[in-house]
């Protein structure tokens, strides 16, 4: 098993708001791997600052769950991530406290992937996406937001944000679009989930090649023609390339999306909003 992460900002900012980490900590059961983006808030003040501490305190909280035998044995069949958003949330808002930062920088979006044991969990609060890739099959699933307005972590902090929030956006609805290409053809489905619950999904590791969750730059892809003109790139393309890790070992995402930034300047290709990823690779579990 093996982790890494990726981000590059994007053609339209000056300033990068997506940020990616990742790690491997020992515990008694074994490795646990995790992978984590936050995408700042455009419209927001600070929010590249508050994208890391999300990140950051994420991943300390995870780190400080996973050497924590006593939870990683309560947790084995469980996604960690919605236990530990509580101690997330605190913990941010008392480093951007710390800085003199408002509770507004931290208007930012969250995904969190963790495997350990035989089952790999991803959480995501706010949009953004998870690429799973086994054998030549490649599944997208991405949310959105119908008001572009999307629930971020930050609004879980307390019931007065949160109300808040659903009293501006009164009509909003949460998204789930799925993609999926094997050799039985492409496929696209677009459900409606309740938005009152954060994206969870889980699977067996033994299932999985590899996984990758990303922000919401997936989306962003745009290829200028001698015309003139640009036109959108399919979301499924973008993800089976990014996918395609020819080799597992050390930085295997940064190679892979370094080679794909340059074979998409050939191609007139590029992303205008930031873009932020991480992996982690199963196959050496099989």
């Amino acid at each position: 098993m093996n982790a890494d992460s990726y981000f590059e900002i994007g053609t339209s900012h000056r300033v990068c708001e997506d940020y990616a980490l990742h790690g491997i900590v020992k515990t008694d059961r074994g490795p646990l791997a995790y992978g984590i983006v936050s995408d700042g808030c455009s419209s927001g003040v600070n929010t590249d600052v508050g994208a890391r501490i999300i990140a950051h305190e994420t991943r300390r909280c995870l780190e400080q769950f996973a050497t924590n035998s006593w939870q990683v044995q309560e947790f084995v069949d469980q996604n960690p991530a919605p236990f530990l958003l509580p101690a997330i949330l605190h913990g941010s808002w008392q480093a951007a406290f710390a800085l003199g930062l408002s509770q507004h920088s931290l208007l930012a979006s969250l995904w969190v992937m963790v495997a350990y044991g035989d089952r790999v969990f991803v959480s995501g609060w706010g949009d953004g996406s998870v690429i799973t890739k086994s054998g030549d099959e490649v599944l997208v699933i991405a949310a959105s937001y119908s008001q572009e307005a999307p629930c971020y972590p930050i609004f879980y902090l307390s019931e007065d944000m949160r109300k808040r929030y659903e009293e501006k956006f009164p009509d909003q609805e949460f998204y789930l679009e799925h993609w999926t290409k094997s050799p039985l053809g492409p496929k696209y489905e677009r459900t409606v989930q309740d938005l009152n619950k954060p994206y969870i999904g889980s699977c067996n590791t033994l299932e999985l090649d590899s996984i990758t969750i990303t922000t919401d730059g997936i989306g962003t892809f745009l290829q200028k023609h001698e015309t003139g003109g640009t036109e959108g790139k399919d979301t499924q393309w973008i993800a089976e390339q990014i996918a395609k890790f020819k080799n597992p070992a050390g930085e295997f995402l940064k190679r892979r999306m370094n080679r794909f930034s340059r074979d998409c300047a050939k191609d007139g290709i590029a992303h205008y909003d930031d873009f932020g990823c991480a992996s982690i690779i199963l196959t050496g579990d099989k």
